[in-house]
């Protein structure tokens, strides 16, 4: 078993800042992995206002909402062809499926936090070990 502790009292700080190369505009996300094990993942993780940050879920993955507010605009396989858009504040969650196109635009003037949960861990098709380093840098110690 594994325990990510006082989850609200981690501050801003305690996490790694990364660039996105996901955001529409120049942007970053602040990174805490809490637990990284392969049963599954759990990370917070912060998007700032005024990023626009896209990905693709090639795994499904499931996000509680603990700060601020964000516009998520996706689509669904197999073909995107139609969007849907949502706002999603604190006290929220979200599961995304295998294959949803995913954007978010923070709204207001603070951070979206949410957390992630990862079950099982996403088996990586390029193999683990060659991300394994990358992981480890945003591990919590």
């Amino acid at each position: 078993m594994h325990v990510a502790k006082q989850l609200s009292k981690i501050k801003g700080e305690e996490y790694k800042e990364v660039n996105s190369v996901l955001s529409k505009k120049a942007g970053k996300i602040r990174i805490r992995r809490l637990i990284r094990e392969p049963e599954g993942h759990i990370t917070l993780e912060d998007f700032f206002p005024g990023d626009v940050i896209s990905m693709g879920f090639w795994h499904a993955e499931c996000h509680y909402a603990l700060e601020g507010k964000v516009k998520i605009t996706y689509s669904v396989p197999p073909l995107h062809q139609k969007t849907f858009e949502v706002v999603v504040e604190a006290g929220d969650a979200i599961l995304y499926e295998r294959g949803d196109q995913v954007t978010w635009e923070v709204l207001g003037n603070e951070p979206y936090r949410h957390i992630c949960f990862i079950m099982p861990a996403v088996p990586l098709p390029t193999g683990d070990q060659l991300v394994n380093k990358i992981y480890k840098e945003y591990t919590a110690p």
